[in-house]
């Protein structure tokens, strides 16, 4: 939650653009990067109880072969308390080998809760 925390709650962000989400295992559609982001996240909602996914942001430069993965699982665990409310969110800050990559997507390998969502998000910021 480190970078959330840095690039939210500090207000540093301009811009978040959705990117898809997810209700079981899959991977959401290919996202046309169209500006160098500040980087990616992923959050979980639910309708009650405790939610959980773990995913992971893959890259590719067609869409359609993966070409990178981020490399860290992200891990997502929280108490839903309505739908549309977050129960938690994590992402990572772009790295220079990103840059290059014109497409991105988020795999979820894991999901459980009820009602549980996974988003995943572009940020653009300073």
């Amino acid at each position: 939650m480190a970078y959330m925390e840095t690039a939210f709650k500090s207000g540093n962000a301009k811009t978040v653009n959705a990117m898809g989400s997810l209700t079981a295992i899959g991977t959401t559609s290919w996202f046309r990067v169209e500006h160098i982001p500040n980087g990616f996240f992923a959050q979980i909602s639910g309708t009650s109880g405790t939610v959980t996914a773990t995913c992971m942001f893959q890259f590719s430069n067609d869409g359609i072969t993966l070409a990178c993965k981020e490399g860290t699982t992200i891990s997502l665990s929280g108490t839903a308390t309505g739908a549309g409310v977050v129960a938690d969110a994590d992402g990572a800050k772009t790295q220079n080998p990103w840059v290059p990559w014109k497409y991105v997507r988020l795999s979820v390998s894991a999901i459980s809760g009820t009602g549980a969502i996974v988003s995943a998000s572009q940020v653009l910021g300073n």
